[in-house]
């Protein structure tokens, strides 16, 4: 699917402040970086109806709806950030809004970050909070495991090792402008991208794989066998770096018989969701609400 697309004012204007956070973060200590996102972290005002509470077991945060019970959907989500920057306040604004509108409960994992801690501590992590979500009680069919950028990597890892495993799969496995495939073939790197520089993609990736072989397929999703996947959801920018990667993991899915959708917008750069006075960030958080409150079989309930 595609949206028509119209270069608009406000797009130019939110381009122009990507471009400086996209040299900032290709050159910056990545402890600069972390700080300053920090400092901005919890200075967002969520509104009255989003509940939100902070975990230290796994680490991580349940943002809950006003009108969330035990028939909700429950997303399980993995932030971007290269494997190596944390949650942003762009990330807690997005999901407060997510949340609100599945009328739900989401709970995003804090996992430990590269280059201090480099695969698969990241993933190790994801799994942990996944297990958390079915140990205090939620079923599977309720739970959506959804990420963007290295969360969507991540989010791929995660179910190619359940199935593995032969664990629960959750019922929709959601992701944002992932990364699927490390290897230096890649053609996606060569795109210009508003808010990805090439140097922040090879700094991301050395910090994270390390000496690892790049088609581990939990590290490249790509070169994995991808039968047995619970249905996917991809969402790419037709301008991002990583469009191609998004579009090349559809279409091995779908040859091996996984339900895959995937979302092309055209204009669009990496994870364009976090700028919410985007219509096109709008629209595809509605298109991704209403799956998810299909898929997990969400009800509306009346309260008195």
């Amino acid at each position: 699917m595609t949206t028509a697309y119209v270069n608009s004012a406000l797009e130019n204007k939110i381009r122009v402040g990507l471009r400086v956070t996209r040299l900032f973060v290709a050159y910056a200590p990545f402890n600069l970086v972390r700080r300053l996102q920090k400092l901005a972290l919890y200075h967002v005002k969520l509104a009255a109806d989003i509940q939100a509470s902070l975990t230290d077991k796994p680490v991580g945060e349940w943002f809950v709806s006003k009108d969330a019970d035990e028939h909700s959907p429950v997303i399980m989500y993995v932030h971007g950030g290269g494997f190596v920057l944390p949650q942003t306040h762009f990330h807690r604004m997005m999901l407060a809004q997510l949340t609100r509108e599945v009328k739900g409960r989401t709970f995003a994992v804090d996992y430990r970050l590269a280059p201090e801690y480099p695969f698969p501590a990241g993933l190790d992590d994801c799994l942990e909070a996944y297990q958390y979500l079915l140990d205090e009680g939620i079923a599977p069919e309720r739970i959506t495991v959804m990420g963007d950028s290295a969360g969507g990597n991540l989010v791929l890892s995660m179910l190619i090792t359940l199935r593995d495993r032969n664990l629960p799969l959750p019922k929709l496995g959601i992701c944002i402008s992932a990364p699927t495939d490390f290897t230096d073939e890649n053609p996606a790197h060569d795109v210009i991208d508003d808010l990805l520089h090439p140097r922040a993609i090879s700094r991301f990736s050395l910090s994270y794989v390390v000496n690892q072989d790049v088609r581990n397929p939990l590290i490249s999703p790509l070169f994995a066998d991808l039968h047995g996947l619970p249905p996917l959801i991809l969402y790419a920018g037709a301008k991002e770096a990583l469009s191609s990667d998004s579009v090349r993991f559809a279409e091995a899915a779908q040859g091996a018989g996984v339900d895959v959708t995937l979302h092309v917008y055209p204009g669009m750069w990496h994870v364009w969701q976090l700028q919410s006075e985007l219509p096109q960030a709008q629209q595809s958080l509605a298109e991704i609400a209403d799956a998810v409150r299909s898929a997990c079989g969400a009800r509306d309930t009346v309260r008195v």
